[in-house]
């Protein structure tokens, strides 16, 4: 049987990861004039749940078992939810672009603002849990064929 692990380490990995992502994206789409988009924020997502399931499968030499794989998905939720509130209240406070977006977030039906964040919350949830079983396992299989386990 495969004993849990501490994955402190690895949500970690997701949080910084996420993080230079986004605000990679973000300027990337900003110099282009491309208006940003969930695209981008899914990138991140996918990009860093890669990377930490990557580190993962290196240091123990399998996939995230289920339950490995739940806190890893909850915890990178919870951290993507911190990255996300982090850069708004960013641009909220250092731009009037951001004042202007708070008011109007303001004027919205708290219905549908909740509705938002129920929808974005399924997505991001069912990219983490893809990343962190899926997409990992098709990681691990990858890295046995080149020899890296």
């Amino acid at each position: 049987m495969e004993e849990n692990v501490t994955i402190g380490k690895y949500v970690i990995w997701f949080a910084v990861i996420n993080l230079a992502l986004t605000v990679c994206f973000s300027i990337a789409l900003i110099l282009l004039e491309i208006d940003s988009n969930t695209s981008a924020v899914i990138a991140s997502l996918v990009g860093a749940a890669m990377i930490a399931g990557s580190k993962f499968i290196q240091d123990h030499k399998r996939v995230p078992n289920r339950s490995d794989k739940t806190k890893l998905v909850w915890l990178s939720y919870l951290t993507s939810w911190l990255v996300s509130l982090l850069l708004l209240s960013g641009f909220i406070l250092a731009t009037s672009e951001g004042s202007q977006l708070l008011g109007m977030v303001k004027s919205i039906n708290m219905g549908i603002i909740l509705g938002a964040i129920v929808f974005f919350s399924i997505v991001i949830l069912a990219t983490l849990s893809l990343s962190y079983g899926f997409l990992a396992r098709k990681q691990l299989e990858d890295m046995k064929r080149k020899g890296v386990i």
